[in-house]
Protein backbone atom coordinates (compact mmCIF):
# COMPACT_ATOMS: atom_id res chain seq x y z
CA UNK A 1 0.00 0.00 0.00
CA UNK A 2 3.21 2.25 0.62
CA UNK A 3 4.38 1.47 -2.42
CA UNK A 4 1.19 2.04 -4.38
CA UNK A 5 1.18 5.89 -2.81
CA UNK A 6 4.78 6.32 -3.48
CA UNK A 7 4.42 5.65 -7.07
CA UNK A 8 1.20 8.00 -7.35
CA UNK A 9 2.78 10.73 -5.54
CA UNK A 10 5.34 10.30 -8.46
CA UNK A 11 2.69 10.89 -11.23
CA UNK A 12 0.69 13.41 -9.43
CA UNK A 13 0.36 16.74 -11.39
CA UNK A 14 2.06 19.76 -10.02
CA UNK A 15 1.02 21.87 -7.52
CA UNK A 16 0.91 26.15 -7.11
CA UNK A 17 2.37 25.77 -3.73
CA UNK A 18 5.38 23.54 -5.33
CA UNK A 19 5.64 26.03 -8.59
CA UNK A 20 5.88 28.92 -5.79
CA UNK A 21 8.19 26.92 -3.15
CA UNK A 22 10.73 26.53 -6.04
CA UNK A 23 10.85 29.85 -7.53
CA UNK A 24 10.83 31.25 -4.39
CA UNK A 25 14.32 30.09 -3.50
CA UNK A 26 16.02 30.38 -6.62
CA UNK A 27 18.09 33.17 -7.39
CA UNK A 28 16.85 35.95 -9.38
CA UNK A 29 20.11 36.45 -11.14
CA UNK A 30 20.68 32.52 -12.06
CA UNK A 31 21.12 32.40 -15.80
CA UNK A 32 18.40 30.26 -17.14
CA UNK A 33 15.95 30.25 -20.48
CA UNK A 34 17.12 30.74 -24.22
CA UNK A 35 13.83 31.74 -25.01
CA UNK A 36 14.33 35.01 -22.04
CA UNK A 37 11.65 34.14 -19.81
CA UNK A 38 13.86 33.58 -16.78
CA UNK A 39 13.90 33.44 -13.63
CA UNK A 40 12.65 36.95 -12.73
CA UNK A 41 9.47 36.71 -14.65
CA UNK A 42 8.62 33.73 -12.93
CA UNK A 43 9.06 35.67 -9.80
CA UNK A 44 7.50 38.24 -10.59
CA UNK A 45 4.31 36.19 -11.75
CA UNK A 46 4.14 34.99 -8.47
CA UNK A 47 2.31 38.11 -7.38
CA UNK A 48 -1.16 37.24 -9.77
CA UNK A 49 -2.68 33.80 -8.72
CA UNK A 50 -4.13 33.53 -11.73
CA UNK A 51 -0.78 33.91 -13.95
CA UNK A 52 0.56 31.11 -11.67
CA UNK A 53 -2.67 28.98 -12.25
CA UNK A 54 -2.17 29.20 -16.26
CA UNK A 55 1.51 28.55 -16.14
CA UNK A 56 1.14 25.51 -13.87
CA UNK A 57 -1.69 24.12 -15.89
CA UNK A 58 0.63 24.82 -18.98
CA UNK A 59 3.27 22.32 -17.10
CA UNK A 60 0.69 19.69 -15.93
CA UNK A 61 -0.82 19.29 -19.95
CA UNK A 62 2.83 18.27 -20.56
CA UNK A 63 3.11 16.12 -18.29
CA UNK A 64 -0.21 14.45 -18.69
CA UNK A 65 -0.28 14.59 -22.96
CA UNK A 66 4.08 13.72 -22.60
CA UNK A 67 4.18 16.68 -25.31
CA UNK A 68 6.78 19.10 -24.95
CA UNK A 69 6.74 23.11 -25.63
CA UNK A 70 8.82 23.70 -29.02
CA UNK A 71 10.68 26.09 -26.53
CA UNK A 72 11.63 23.31 -24.02
CA UNK A 73 13.72 21.71 -27.06
CA UNK A 74 16.44 24.40 -27.11
CA UNK A 75 19.52 24.75 -25.16
CA UNK A 76 22.57 26.81 -24.89
CA UNK A 77 25.62 25.79 -24.11
CA UNK A 78 28.54 28.02 -22.42
CA UNK A 79 31.50 26.76 -20.25
CA UNK A 80 32.06 28.56 -16.43
CA UNK A 81 35.47 28.87 -15.11
CA UNK A 82 36.31 26.63 -11.87
CA UNK A 83 38.89 28.70 -10.45
CA UNK A 84 37.69 32.29 -10.75
CA UNK A 85 40.03 34.62 -13.12
CA UNK A 86 42.16 31.72 -14.58
CA UNK A 87 40.16 30.39 -17.66
CA UNK A 88 42.28 27.22 -18.04
CA UNK A 89 40.70 25.01 -20.74
CA UNK A 90 41.27 22.17 -18.55
CA UNK A 91 39.79 23.51 -15.52
CA UNK A 92 36.34 24.79 -17.64
CA UNK A 93 32.65 23.20 -17.03
CA UNK A 94 30.35 22.73 -19.91
CA UNK A 95 26.67 23.75 -18.51
CA UNK A 96 23.71 24.15 -20.25
CA UNK A 97 20.77 26.48 -20.19
CA UNK A 98 17.14 25.22 -19.96
CA UNK A 99 13.87 27.22 -20.16
CA UNK A 100 13.31 28.00 -16.24
CA UNK A 101 9.50 26.47 -15.86
CA UNK A 102 10.97 23.28 -17.39
CA UNK A 103 14.22 22.91 -15.44
CA UNK A 104 11.92 23.34 -12.35
CA UNK A 105 9.53 19.99 -13.83
CA UNK A 106 12.54 17.85 -14.32
CA UNK A 107 13.46 19.08 -11.17
CA UNK A 108 10.24 17.79 -9.14
CA UNK A 109 9.82 14.99 -11.30
CA UNK A 110 13.08 13.31 -11.51
CA UNK A 111 15.36 15.09 -9.12
CA UNK A 112 13.13 14.80 -6.17
CA UNK A 113 9.72 12.94 -6.54
CA UNK A 114 11.77 10.00 -8.16
CA UNK A 115 15.29 9.76 -6.41
CA UNK A 116 12.89 9.87 -3.08
CA UNK A 117 11.58 6.70 -4.07
CA UNK A 118 14.82 5.42 -4.95
CA UNK A 119 16.28 5.93 -1.89
CA UNK A 120 13.59 4.70 -0.40
CA UNK A 121 13.18 1.71 -1.99
CA UNK A 122 15.69 0.38 -4.32
CA UNK A 123 18.58 0.57 -1.83
CA UNK A 124 20.81 3.18 -3.44
CA UNK A 125 24.50 2.10 -2.28
CA UNK A 126 25.50 4.61 0.61
CA UNK A 127 28.67 5.29 -1.45
CA UNK A 128 26.71 6.83 -4.24
CA UNK A 129 26.63 10.86 -3.40
CA UNK A 130 26.06 12.10 -6.97
CA UNK A 131 22.57 13.63 -7.34
CA UNK A 132 21.72 12.60 -3.50
CA UNK A 133 20.43 15.71 -1.63
CA UNK A 134 21.53 16.01 1.75
CA UNK A 135 25.22 14.44 0.33
CA UNK A 136 27.94 16.69 -0.20
CA UNK A 137 31.13 15.62 -2.47
CA UNK A 138 33.40 17.19 0.50
CA UNK A 139 31.92 14.12 2.29
CA UNK A 140 32.96 11.48 -0.26
CA UNK A 141 36.87 12.90 0.09
CA UNK A 142 36.48 12.93 3.63
CA UNK A 143 35.08 9.58 3.87
CA UNK A 144 37.68 7.99 1.78
CA UNK A 145 40.68 9.65 3.65
CA UNK A 146 39.25 8.53 6.68
CA UNK A 147 39.05 5.07 5.77
CA UNK A 148 42.64 4.73 4.25
CA UNK A 149 44.07 6.12 7.66
CA UNK A 150 41.93 4.03 9.79
CA UNK A 151 43.22 0.77 7.57
CA UNK A 152 46.89 2.03 7.93
CA UNK A 153 46.50 2.99 11.14
CA UNK A 154 45.18 -0.47 12.33
CA UNK A 155 47.77 -2.53 9.93
CA UNK A 156 44.61 -4.51 7.88
CA UNK A 157 44.96 -6.02 4.05
CA UNK A 158 42.58 -3.83 2.36
CA UNK A 159 41.29 -3.26 -1.41
CA UNK A 160 39.24 -0.67 -2.91
CA UNK A 161 38.29 -0.31 -6.38
CA UNK A 162 36.45 2.98 -7.89
CA UNK A 163 34.80 3.96 -10.96
CA UNK A 164 34.21 7.51 -11.96
CA UNK A 165 31.98 8.01 -15.08
CA UNK A 166 33.47 10.91 -16.94
CA UNK A 167 30.94 12.65 -18.55
CA UNK A 168 28.09 9.67 -17.94
CA UNK A 169 25.48 12.20 -17.74
CA UNK A 170 26.61 13.17 -21.51
CA UNK A 171 26.72 9.17 -22.26
CA UNK A 172 22.92 8.20 -21.30
CA UNK A 173 20.56 7.06 -24.29
CA UNK A 174 17.30 8.95 -23.80
CA UNK A 175 15.44 5.82 -24.32
CA UNK A 176 17.24 3.67 -21.98
CA UNK A 177 16.90 6.41 -19.58
CA UNK A 178 13.29 6.30 -19.77
CA UNK A 179 12.72 2.63 -19.54
CA UNK A 180 14.94 2.87 -16.23
CA UNK A 181 12.83 6.04 -14.93
CA UNK A 182 9.62 3.42 -15.86
CA UNK A 183 10.75 0.38 -14.12
CA UNK A 184 11.03 3.35 -10.90
CA UNK A 185 6.90 3.96 -11.05
CA UNK A 186 7.17 6.65 -13.53
CA UNK A 187 4.06 7.24 -16.05
CA UNK A 188 4.73 6.70 -19.61
CA UNK A 189 3.54 10.22 -20.60
CA UNK A 190 5.88 12.07 -18.34
CA UNK A 191 8.70 9.75 -19.81
CA UNK A 192 7.67 10.54 -23.48
CA UNK A 193 7.59 14.71 -22.39
CA UNK A 194 11.16 14.56 -21.16
CA UNK A 195 12.42 11.43 -24.37
CA UNK A 196 10.46 13.79 -26.61
CA UNK A 197 12.44 17.39 -25.23
CA UNK A 198 15.66 15.16 -25.74
CA UNK A 199 15.69 13.74 -29.23
CA UNK A 200 14.11 16.96 -30.77
CA UNK A 201 17.33 19.18 -28.62
CA UNK A 202 18.53 22.30 -31.09
CA UNK A 203 21.78 23.29 -29.47
CA UNK A 204 23.68 26.70 -29.52
CA UNK A 205 27.00 27.57 -28.42
CA UNK A 206 26.88 31.01 -26.18
CA UNK A 207 30.69 32.50 -26.31
CA UNK A 208 32.10 36.34 -25.21
CA UNK A 209 30.77 37.07 -29.04
CA UNK A 210 27.26 35.92 -28.83
CA UNK A 211 25.19 32.73 -29.72
CA UNK A 212 26.04 30.29 -32.42
CA UNK A 213 23.93 29.25 -35.03
CA UNK A 214 21.23 26.54 -34.16
CA UNK A 215 22.03 22.86 -34.47
CA UNK A 216 20.57 19.26 -33.80
CA UNK A 217 21.28 16.68 -31.38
Amino acid sequence: EELAEEVERINKEVTVEEFKSYFKRKDESTESSPSGRHIGHYKAAMANDDLVDVIVSMLNIGLITGQALDRWKRTVSLMLEKDTGQPKLHRLRIIQLFEADYNFLLSLVFGHRLMTFARKFCKLNESQYGSMSGKQAQSAVLNKILTYDLIRLTKQDAATSEFDAAANYDRILPANAMIACQRLGLAKKPAELLYDSLVDLKHQVKTIYGLSAEYGS
